[in-house]
């Protein structure tokens, strides 16, 4: 996975370990699927996931940009500070907390099913926009 150094990146994870579509294809590497994971997780928590994920990529990229301009530490905290609360609130609308976003990260990491699920989720919504 690409590292883009930045300190918003590293704050947010594990929300933030997933960078792109493409990243959904290596952050379980070639590691053995979980059975029945997917019984634990709701068609509609997947769609949130999703959803979510887009929501923070566009925040993500979006912060990127004002941190690579930022001047002092103090704005960057401040812009670090938004972006976190805006992702917070993406969250919200879809029903999910940050602890639940993480642990749906962790177990659609490890099971090649739920990630290719969730793969097609985010075409689905990007297909949407």
């Amino acid at each position: 996975m690409q590292d883009h150094g930045s300190d918003m990146r590293h704050r947010a994870a594990p929300v933030a370990d997933i960078n792109s579509r493409a990243d959904l294809d290596c952050v379980a590497g070639d590691g053995p699927t979980t059975p029945g994971a997917s019984t634990e997780i709701s068609g509609r928590e997947l769609l949130a996931f999703a959803k979510s994920y887009l929501e923070f990529d566009k925040i993500r990229t979006v912060a990127e940009l004002q941190l690579n301009v930022a001047r002092t530490p103090r704005e960057k905290s401040r812009i670090e500070q938004l972006a976190l609360a805006k992702f917070g609130a993406a969250l919200e609308r879809e029903g999910l907390t940050m602890a639940r976003y993480g642990a749906l990260y962790q177990k659609i990491s490890a099971n090649d099913r739920l990630r290719e699920k969730v793969r097609k989720l985010i075409d689905e919504e990007q297909a949407k926009s």
